[in-house]
This record gives structure tokens, C-alpha cells and sequence, in this order.
């Protein structure tokens, strides 16, 4: 009895192991639930750039580090994915980096000085972190333009940064890991140390759902990497099916989609063992599944006759089992059969290795073979100077190419056609040269203080009226121009996230609205990310070696040195108080002002200098200071919404010295009375015209014609906005800045592509378009504006203070 149930349960046990295996083949499906885990990073490292390391080879810490405007320390990283689940849907990966303690409680810490200042930009790395790197090594190999992200500072002190794009990079090969780098003004100085032992990643993922039905095959599918495109996708799927997003921070608005996103069908590769001529080759672990899957399917197609000749009893077992083969045939010709092709597959598979290469789509050749250039490296527009590619049709080189000569200017190289075409710089590769631009379509992108929209009564719609209206008259060659806007929030490290969130659009160009503060760490973050950047006024500083930014405006130096001639023209020799903005950003033009004071020996009538915060609200101290040394001119190098503050608590001490500030609508409105505003008049140094509504005679007669169709489109394509109120002449500087943008696009032709749109500028670009100051490329290789337009209040016709020019694109006053 005992061996009967014994039998009994091995029959029963060979069964449930049999249709275990057999229902593994046939799978039951399962509902994928979100779920997260810890992803290692598995080295971490910094090089030091300067002749002694100052971290003593902190084997702790890694370091990022800038000493006045100049990077001295950067650091790198290696995320290992090992230990995601093959399969699962990456959503995001969140990497979490801790700031040093300091040594002793209560002391400053030498590793993070002015930290709260620094910006960080993660890029990829072109070349893998040595195992044995010392902060004495070169600095490592990147390319921003493949993937980079920027992350923030949290309120308990830790640095945060979604590396969901650099992972997507990462999966699709090769895998060398990211570069921290510092995103830092011209005069910026800060220290970051981060604890190796705190970094932490988490990865939020989706685990793979299980098919209801497999598919059938006669034979494996060769590993492959693949991208097609794959439009709504979400996340980075872990092995095969893995979908990359190209944007994962930011939703894209309706009117702005982002490119499709690309799917790569991935799967981790084995150690790969190399032939005689170094190719990887060896069996997989295919011909193992097929003999244990026959094996499995085998038992259980004899479990049962198998069973019953084991409960045979006194017959033995080998009379039951031929009594069992003549009633079930047919079950033990199919096991035979299976038996013969399992092992004859195998044998052939192991005596026959598969060396062949993964097949890849012709989208991840040109993603694998797009150049990587090396920091500080130009990489070239054309397809001849692409490792291994031939020369198109059209290009320097190539066949019939046109006839031309290749100068070097500031340092990039630029080929000038004979017959007077665009002339193209070396700045972009073949992959990069026409991102944003298509037959249909140009995508422009720009960071503004949108937070301070509403002080000056408008929205991010009024602003794209213009391109409303070229659209609406057939776009540029018949492409329609789509401009975004991101909100910068007046502040650097928010306008690097905003610059960031344009470039994961996909733009031609980036574009930087008004703000001394926020464009120098854009424009270090544009040359790391090699994008094409067009900016508003600032400062000198830190253009050096610049190449992919550019601005058609003075710099804050040469505005204050004309506040400093507006002075010498309308009050010399009187005595002058100052309230200037205390930043790295609004010193430059504050030095350059007391120095023209110097150079015309009059820096004695300065009797008070009070430096001032952002948005302070109350100058009562600093006025009183001014007033009591006997100031009776102020100048107030300070944004349009803190001056009107600053004359109205002026006006409360009863004392109404002369002013100068940089004139908007929306000091006049905040003023209201017009006797804070017209007794005495106010002046000002602007780099764009004056406007007000109505206004077509007199000192706005010589451009009456650009108001009177600023004011058509408005009419036509935003009725609904006032004009005549605080934002006014905001939209109108704005409108005057694209119609010259305009111009430029229209003059880099039809063929127009980012490296053409840069070697226009490079080589000398110069015109004036009304009512702009001329642009002048040929004198700054970078910068095409110098001249300055002053400003004072009058009364107009309907009995309000309005602004109006008393000078035109004037370089001395």
C-alpha cells in the first residue's frame, strides 16, 4: 500500500513538474503594477584643473568646483543597471546627491562654499571613467548634445536630477557613464563637495507584463538594438522593448509637440568572446532552452503511460511499460521525435556559432555614428570631415561642390562660397546642422521672466504675434515658424532648466528675453550643450572663446557707459547718488559707470553708492543717505518694477532729485501722478525704441511706419491686449527683436541650417532693420549691436507722462 501511494505521488509530482514547464512556454498573462528600486552606481571620481589638487585626492567626496568664472574641478559617474528586471518600463531615474558634512560641527566646510549658487550639467561621456583615475587625470571626454540634464537644489540640502535621457543614451550603447559639469557665470566662484557614500539612485519602473499568447517561431531572433519611431511613448524600457523618450522632464505644449519619440529594442548582451579576428562570436544559451523545453514536454507526454506502468504491481515494470507502448503509440513517437530535433539542433547550434552582426536600423546607424566631439572640439558640418563618409553633392570637396575659401575666425573655421552664398561655419555635425528646421517648419524656443508677465498686463501669447502674422503670409520659404516660451523666473538657475526644456524640443535656436541675470549661465550652458543661442544684453564677461552665442545688442558695459555720458551731457558736474543692483551680473555695467566718471575726473561727485538687493522694497536708508550728502541726480541701475519704488519714497521725503533709470511704460503707470513722473523729467538709456500707442509724429515720426503695423497686427491677431497700458512697449522691443530675426532668416536663404545662420554673423553680417539700431557682426565676431537710444518723460497728447526718444542709435552722447 505504501508503495502504491508512493508511486502515486511520484506519478502526480512527474505530472505537476510537467505542466509546470509546459504552461512556463504557454504564458499567463499578468497585470504590470509601478514599482521602484535602488540602482547602484558603481564609480564615482572627480578631476582637479588646477596644478594642485586643493581635495588632497579625497578618496570621500567628489568635487565640482569654479574659481572666478573658470571651471577648476569637474566629476563623473557610473550608473549600474544590472539590477533592473529585464523588461521593465524605466519611468524615471532620480539620482540623489548629498553635500559633505564639515569636519568639525559648526565649521565651514571647505568642500561646499557659495554651493547654493551652483548650477550642474550632466552629460554623457564619450569615454569610459578609468578604474584607477586620480584627480591629477585630464579631463574626460563628453558630448552634452547626446544627452544632459540639469537638476536643483532641494530644501533639505540634497541635489536632485531626473537622468531618465542620459539612461536612454546609455541603453542604446555604449555605456560610459556622466559627467558633472558646472554651469557658472563670468565671475562666479563656488565649491561643491558631494559624499560617495550618500549618492543614491532610485529608479522608478514598470515590470514587464507577460503576453496572453507567444508568438510562435521556428527558429530564435538574433539579439538586436533597433530604433523605430514610436510616437506616445513614456519611459526607458530594461531589455527588450526598450522605449526611449527624448524628453522627460517637462510636458510639451499643444502647440509645440515634441518629435516622436524613438523605441529601442534592446537586449543585454553576454561577455563577448572573441574570435580569430576579434569579432565576438559564441553559442547562446538557445540550444540549453530548446533541449530542456523538449525535455519538459517529453515528461509530460509520458507521465501518464509512464504512471500506469509504474502501478503495474506484480506484471513489473517492464511488462507495463510495453503494454503501455502499444496502447499509447503514438505518445512515444512524439517524445522520439522531439528527442532527435532538440538534440540535432543543439549539435548544429554549438559546432555552428552565429558570429553574424545584429541587424540595425539605418536610424541607430546614424545615432551610432554621429560624431562625439570632444570638449572645447568643433565638429564639422560637412560629411567629409565625418570618419569614413564621402562628400555630398554641394559640399567643400565633393564633386561639384562649390567654389569657395575656408577662413578661421575667433577660433572656428568657416567656408565662404565664391558666389556669394551663406557662408557656413564649422560648428555643427551633418546630425545636428538641421535640428529644428524642416521643409515645413523652423522650431524656435526662448527663455523670459514669464513669472513678471503680469505686472506688465500681458501672457506668453502676446508675444507671438509677428509670427502670427509671417505665417499667416506664407512662414519663411513656406515654413511655418513655431515659437515657445519657458518661464526663466528671473533667476540663473531656473533659466538654465528653461534653456534645457527648449532644447529637448528639438529648436533651430534658442532665444534669451531680458535679464542681465540669467543669460551668462545660459550661455555657458549653450556652449557645453553646443546650441545655437541669440540673447538680449549682457555682460562682456566671459565671452572669450565663445562660439555658439550670440547677441545683436550692447553689453551691460557699454549701457553703463552711456548712463554714464547721459550724465556728463545733462547734469556734469553735478553731484550724483547710486542705487545699484549688488550682483556679480549688474556690477560690470556699475564699474564701467563710475570709470567714465573717473576717466573725465568727476568720480569725486559721486557722494553716495548704495548697493541694493532684488525686489528690496524699501530705500528709505539708502535715499535718505543720498539726500543728507547733498546727491541731487540719482541713478538707479536697478530692473523697471523696483525704480518706481524708489522715486515714489523719494517723493515721500519731499525731495525730487533728477533721474535716470532704464525707461518702461510700467514705471510711468506705477508713478500715475504725473508730477512723480514729469517734475523734473525722467531719463534713460534703452537699446530699443520708445513706444506709445498712438504716437506717430514728432521724435516717432522717422519709424511712424513700423508703429503703425505693430499696431495692424496686434489689431488683426490679438485685439484683446492694451496697448496703451504697462506692457505696451514691451511687446513692442519684442516685436522690433523678431522682424530683425527675420531679416536674418530670410538672408540665410533657403537652404538655411544652423551652421549657415552662425557663419553669416562670423563673417560680418551687417544691417539695419527699422526701427533697430544697425547689427554690425563685422567689428565683435559675436556681438552685433553698440549703439544705445536715450529716453525722456514728456506729456502726450492725452495728458499722460510717456516716454520719447531724444536720441536714435547713438554710440556717444
Amino acid at each position: 500500500m505504501s508503495v502504491d501511494r508512493s508511486r502515486g505521488r511520484i506519478t502526480r509530482s512527474i505530472a505537476r513538474l510537467a505542466g509546470g514547464v509546459v504552461l512556463a512556454l504557454v504564458v499567463v498573462p499578468a497585470a504590470a503594477q509601478a514599482d521602484q528600486g535602488s540602482v547602484p552606481v558603481d564609480h564615482q571620481a572627480y578631476v582637479s584643473e588646477t596644478p594642485v589638487d586643493p581635495h588632497n585626492a579625497d578618496a570621500v567626496a567628489i568635487h565640482i568646483d569654479v574659481k572666478a568664472g573658470q571651471e577648476t574641478a569637474q566629476s563623473y559617474l557610473h550608473v549600474n543597471f544590472n539590477f533592473l528586471p529585464e523588461g521593465a518600463t524605466l519611468d524615471s531615474l532620480v539620482l540623489t546627491l548629498q553635500p559633505t558634512a564639515p569636519a568639525t560641527a559648526g565649521a565651514p566646510d571647505p568642500n561646499n562654499v557659495n554651493s547654493s549658487a551652483a548650477v550642474l550639467n550632466f552629460c554623457i561621456l564619450t569615454e569610459p571613467i578609468p578604474a584607477d583615475i586620480t584627480p591629477s587625470h585630464a579631463p574626460l571626454k563628453h558630448d552634452c548634445t547626446a544627452a544632459s540634464r540639469v537638476g536643483s537644489w532641494q530644501p533639505d540640502g540634497s541635489y536632485k536630477v531626473d537622468l531618465r535621457p542620459l539612461a536612454a543614451r546609455w541603453l542604446a550603447g555604449p555605456d560610459y557613464g556622466a559627467v558633472i559639469l558646472p554651469v557658472q557665470g563670468p565671475t562666479d566662484t563656488y565649491s561643491v563637495g558631494f559624499d560617495r557614500g550618500k549618492t543614491t539612485t532610485v529608479a522608478q519602473f514598470t515590470p514587464q507584463a507577460t503576453d496572453t499568447q507567444p508568438q510562435p517561431q521556428t527558429q530564435p531572433a538574433p539579439a538586436q538594438t533597433e530604433v523605430i519611431p514610436a510616437p506616445g511613448s513614456g519611459g526607458v524600457v530594461i531589455g527588450p522593448g526598450t522605449i526611449v523618450s527624448p524628453d522627460f522632464s517637462q510636458p510639451t505644449p499643444a502647440a509645440q509637440p515634441s518629435a516622436p519619440a524613438p523605441v529601442i529594442h534592446h537586449q543585454p548582451q553576454p561577455a563577448p568572446q572573441t574570435s580569430g579576428g576579434g569579432t565576438p562570436s559564441g553559442p547562446s544559451g538557445w540550444p540549453l532552452f530548446v533541449l530542456i523545453a523538449a525535455a519538459a514536454a517529453g515528461v509530460g507526454l509520458l507521465a501518464y503511460p509512464v504512471g500506469q506502468a509504474l502501478s503495474a504491481g506484480g506484471a513489473g515494470v517492464g511488462a507495463g511499460l510495453m503494454q503501455q507502448l502499444r496502447l499509447h503509440p503514438r505518445l512515444f513517437a512524439t517524445t522520439g521525435i522531439l528527442g532527435v530535433y532538440s538534440l540535432t539542433f543543439g549539435s548544429y547550434t554549438l559546432a555552428h556559432p552565429n558570429t553574424a552582426q545584429p541587424a540595425v536600423s539605418a536610424q541607430q546607424q546614424a545615432l551610432n555614428s554621429s560624431p562625439s566631439p570632444e570638449a572645447g572640439t568643433s565638429p564639422s558640418p560637412d560629411a567629409s570631415a565625418v570618419p569614413g563618409a564621402t562628400p555630398g553633392a554641394g559640399q567643400p570637396g565633393a564633386a561639384g561642390a562649390p567654389v569657395g575659401t575656408t577662413r578661421v575666425i575667433n577660433g572656428t573655421s568657416v567656408f565662404v562660397p565664391a558666389n556669394g552664398g551663406p557662408p557656413s561655419a564649422n560648428l555643427f555635425p551633418a546630425s545636428q546642422d538641421r535640428i529644428g528646421i524642416s521643409d515645413s517648419q523652423i522650431k524656435l524656443c526662448g527663455h523670459a521672466a514669464l513669472t513678471y508677465a503680469s505686472a506688465f498686463n500681458t501672457s506668453p501669447t502676446d508675444f507671438n504675434v509677428f509670427w502670427s502674422n509671417v505665417n499667416a503670409h506664407g512662414g519663411i520659404y513656406g515654413r511655418q515658424v513655431a515659437m515657445d516660451y519657458k518661464n526663466d523666473n528671473y533667476d540663473p538657475t531656473t533659466a538654465v532648466q528653461a534653456a534645457q526644456q527648449c532644447s529637448d524640443e528639438g529648436i533651430f535656436m534658442l532665444l534669451g528675453g531680458i535679464g542681465f541675470d540669467q543669460i551668462p549661465n545660459v550661455r555657458m550652458w549653450a556652449e557645453q550643450n553646443r546650441m545655437l543661442y541669440i540673447h538680449h544684453i549682457a555682460t562682456a564677461n566671459g565671452t572669450a572663446g565663445l562660439k555658439y552665442s550670440f547677441a545683436p545688442l550692447p553689453t551691460v558695459e557699454e549701457a553703463g557707459r552711456m548712463f554714464a555720458q547721459l550724465y556728463l551731457h545733462d547734469f556734469k558736474g553735478k553731484k550724483i547718488g547710486i542705487l545699484h543692483r549688488g550682483s556679480i551680473y549688474w556690477d560690470p555695467g556699475y564699474n564701467a559707470f563710475r570709470q567714465a566718471l573717473r576717466d573725465a575726473g568727476l568720480e569725486d561727485k559721486i557722494v553716495s553708492e548704495s548697493p541694493v538687493k532684488q525686489n528690496q522694497g524699501s530705500y528709505a536708508q539708502e535715499l535718505a543717505r543720498a539726500r543728507q550728502n547733498g546727491a541731487e541726480v540719482m541713478w538707479a541701475w536697478e530692473n523697471a518694477l523696483d525704480t518706481p519704488e524708489m522715486i515714489k519714497q523719494a517723493k515721500s521725503q519731499q525731495w525730487s532729485p533728477n533721474w535716470m533709470v532704464f525707461p518702461f511704460n510700467v514705471e510711468l503707470t506705477a508713478l500715475q501722478a504725473n508730477g512723480d513722473a514729469l517734475n523734473p523729467p525722467i531719463v534713460g538709456v534703452a537699446a530699443w525704441p520708445a513706444y506709445t500707442k498712438g504716437q506717430y509724429d514728432g521724435p516717432f515720426a522717422s519709424y511712424a511706419a513700423d508703429i503703425h503695423e505693430f499696431e495692424r497686427e496686434y489689431h488683426d491677431y490679438d485685439p484683446n491686449v492694451d496697448l496703451g497700458g504697462a506692457g505696451g512697449d514691451l511687446l513692442f522691443l519684442n516685436w522690433v527683436a523678431q522682424k530683425q530675426l527675420y531679416q536674418q532668416l530670410l538672408d540665410c536663404g533657403r537652404d538655411c541650417t544652423r551652421n549657415k545662420f552662425a557663419g553669416m554673423m562670423l563673417t560680418g553680417y551687417k544691417k539695419t532693420v527699422s526701427p533697430n539700431c544697425q547689427a554690425d557682426w563685422s567689428r565683435v565676431s559675436h556681438r552685433g549691436g553698440f549703439a544705445l537710444d536715450i529716453f525722456t518723460t514728456y506729456q502726450n497728447s492725452a495728458g499722460n507722462a510717456a516716454w520719447e526718444p531724444v536720441a536714435l542709435c547713438v554710440e556717444h552722447y
